[in-house]
């Protein structure tokens, strides 16, 4: 298998599967240039030949791990309860792979933590790090921006203070705050060493840092901080302030900086920089909070290549291979293959080593270890079958359920789009408007029968086109007390931006506030149930629970990508016998990390109406959605996935007969009710027994009533 490096791809690592473009590879010759000039970085093929090569691992923010793993909030283990935490998985790793892959060091870049002030946390995290401690095995740490309580760290140093770094063999020096630090390691006889400094590092600190190195001016070094590039949303590498400060204080001053590692910002990219005396420097991103199940354990190894002058990096997951195959999911990738994750980078260490005077004597010999890991997972690793679904063959092949409260599909009626609900039930949503546009579209997800979706175009943040529900309609009443399984296909723009943040899909009238027995800790103008697309481009689920006691919860997805249909189900199973039970999200069939367990239902005010379009705040209109949204539906249960609205049996009810233009999904049935009378002999006692699901959307509902009416007069 081979891997390149082209800084183009992956502006958020989501759960979904990466496409990337390959590239023919070529070398790039480190050659010096102006100072601060970045250059591409060319990809090439990994050299598996013998030679003299080392590793060291990297693991990027795990702050989900130790936030979802805490004791209350373990989340990881409700859902794989035979499979350690990722973050646990990750350090287990390396543990027993520091002999075979020759791993000199390991780096952790921040955020070791998610909620600083969350005591529960921070066991987790000293939990994972204990098992490098036990096996001797060398690392350093520094913290993020989520590891402080505003300008305090102290959180972070109580748990990891700086003799506790000292223990590490590695280390030689930590700043008087305890925050940086400074270690030495050899990778295949060759010295180096690594000077950590903390998030928005202090002019102390950069200056702490500056002094580590004057005095090891002939010592290859790795500078890590949480935060030093930034990555474009087409993948590009930039700069920060902050990242630009460390350039010119300590990176470009001291030439035996050769390679950065920093997280925070959601993605993997890479860039060279030349300093002063036009040696390169590569520096890296990695930060996969934002895949799946909040990273999915992915952290990297970092290979040197002395002999074959080869730096390369594999970006894989420990905890994926421990999953159980069963629970595997598309979203499940063992090694990431985007060009920002995993690659080989032609680098001369020898020239570049020689340069700042090192000692430079290469010792061993050794097959890649690149090569080995990336075998190794190919033996291991079996993916998650791909999720089949039939086509729809026309706009009725779909599950029709029992308990459907809503079902709501976007047609045009009277020159006016509206989404219709096609059960009867009276929950018609009609289009309003403060500003842009609501277009109906052919352009329906695949995996939907529905013929049309609505195009969404805001006119400005608070100024757009949505869908309500009527005055008088059932499911402004409604509770969902028993549970239920809300489904929708969405399609966010790839223009997303500020403009659209905490954009929603679907939302209901009212404050928290309004509800009886609320939590006050609850938002109390957030709205009583809402699907909304946060700024960091997550779905969001929130809701406030019809249990006595009334708490706010929310269910959160990771990174979703823009420009693609997305299937998002909620599924409530009810109160539970034995007093269980859960609030589910799935996006594309895959559940979500970040769920509720325990509350059920959605609360409301009596009255207030749904719409479509939009999110509200405070029981006024807030953010319009941006892009498309095809059908929805509530049950008033949970479904089984073979009832979701993505499944089709590839038949229409009536066969040959549901169809007469023989059109298929994406078309109208073509049927009117006269046509369907006279079909059926225009009888009434036909007319009652027809099937309403060949009819178009728009009889359905007067046939249903209609049937409902013949019903009661037996």
């Amino acid at each position: 298998m081979q891997f390149i490096n082209k800084t183009v791809a992956v502006a958020c690592v989501v759960a979904l599967p990466l496409v990337t473009t390959v590239v023919p590879a070529h070398a790039v010759e480190p050659t010096p240039q102006s100072a601060g000039t970045a250059t591409e970085t060319a990809g090439a093929d990994l050299n598996t030949a013998p030679g003299a090569r080392g590793t060291i691992a990297v693991l990027p923010d795990t702050q989900f791990y130790s936030r979802y793993g805490a004791e209350g909030n373990d989340q990881f283990s409700l859902q794989f309860p035979d499979t350690p935490n990722p973050f646990d998985a990750q350090t287990q790793w390396i543990v027993d792979k520091q002999d075979e892959l020759d791993i000199s060091m390991t780096q952790h870049l921040g955020d070791v933590v998610d909620q600083a002030d969350v005591a529960a946390e921070w066991p987790v995290a000293d939990r994972a790090m204990s098992t490098l401690e036990k096996a001797t095995v060398p690392y350093a740490i520094i913290p993020g921006n989520h590891d402080a309580m505003g300008n305090s760290f102290a959180p972070y140093t109580e748990t990891f203070p700086a003799d506790r770094q000292a223990t590490s063999s590695s280390h030689e020096a930590s700043s008087p705050s305890g925050l940086s630090n400074f270690h030495t390691f050899e990778v295949s006889g060759v010295p180096m060493g690594s000077v950590n400094v903390p998030w928005d590092a202090s002019d102390a600190e950069l200056a702490w840092a500056d002094d580590q190195l004057k005095a090891h001016p002939h010592l290859p070094t790795i500078v890590t901080s949480h935060q030093i590039i930034n990555i474009t949303g087409s993948g590009e590498p930039e700069s920060t302030d902050f990242g630009q400060k460390l350039w010119d204080e300590v990176i470009n001053p001291n030439p035996q900086v050769f390679l950065t590692y920093s997280g925070h910002h959601h993605g993997a990219t890479n860039r060279v920089l030349h300093n002063d005396q036009g040696l390169p420097v590569f520096q890296q991103l990695i930060d996969y909070q934002m895949a799946y199940q909040g990273g999915n354990g992915l952290m990297s190894l970092v290979e040197f290549d002395f002999t074959n002058n080869q730096l390369s990096q594999t970006s894989f997951s420990p905890w994926v291979l421990q999953k159980p195959q069963e629970k595997l999911t598309s979203f499940d990738e063992a090694v990431l293959t985007d060009a920002g994750s995993t690659y080989s980078y032609d680098f001369d260490f020898g020239k570049r080593f020689k340069a700042i005077g090192a000692e430079y004597k290469p010792e061993g010999s050794a097959e890649s270890y690149s090569q080995k890991l990336r075998a190794q997972i190919d033996a291991e690793f079996t993916p998650a079958e791909a999720i089949k679904h039939t086509a729809p063959e026309c706009e009725a092949d779909y599950p029709e359920v029992d308990g459907t409260v809503a079902h709501w599909r976007p047609e045009a009626k009277d020159g006016k789009v509206q989404y219709t609900d096609i059960t009867g039930n009276g929950n018609d949503m009609t289009q309003k408007s403060t500003g842009g546009s609501a277009k109906l579209v052919d352009a329906a997800p695949e995996n939907s029968a529905a013929p049309h979706a609505v195009r969404f175009d805001p006119g400005a943040k608070h100024l757009f086109t949505y869908f309500e529900t009527g005055d008088d309609a059932p499911i402004n009443n409604e509770k969902f007390e028993d549970g239920y399984t809300f489904e929708t296909f969405i399609n966010i723009d790839e223009n997303f931006s500020e403009d659209n943040h905490w954009m929603g899909f679907i939302s209901r009238f009212g404050m928290r506030s309004q509800l009886d027995n609320l939590n006050t800790d609850s938002d109390l103008e957030e709205p009583p149930a809402q699907g909304a697309i946060s700024s960091l481009r997550e779905i969001q689920w929130a809701f406030a629970e019809s249990n006595d006691a009334v708490e706010g919860h929310s269910n959160w997805s990771s990174d979703v990508p823009a420009g693609q249909w997305l299937h998002v189900a909620v599924v409530d199973t009810g109160e539970q016998s034995d007093g269980t039970g859960s609030v589910t999200m799935y996006v594309n069939g895959a559940p979500v990390l970040r769920n509720a367990y325990g509350p059920h239902g959605l609360n409301g005010i009596d009255g207030k109406k749904w719409i479509i379009g939009g999110s509200t705040y405070a029981d006024m209109l807030s953010s319009g959605f941006f892009g498309e949204i095809g059908e929805a539906r509530f049950t008033d249960h949970a479904l089984d996935k073979d009832q979701w609205l993505t499944e089709h049996a590839g038949t229409c009810p009536g066969d040959s007969n549901s169809n007469s233009s023989g059109s298929s999904h994406g078309s109208s049935a073509g049927v009117s009710i006269v046509a369907v009378a006279a079909a059926l002999g225009a009888t009434v006692a036909a007319l009652a027994h027809v099937n309403p699901k060949i009819l178009p959307a728009w009889a359905r509902p007067h046939v249903k009533r209609f049937q409902k009416f013949i019903a009661s007069q037996k």
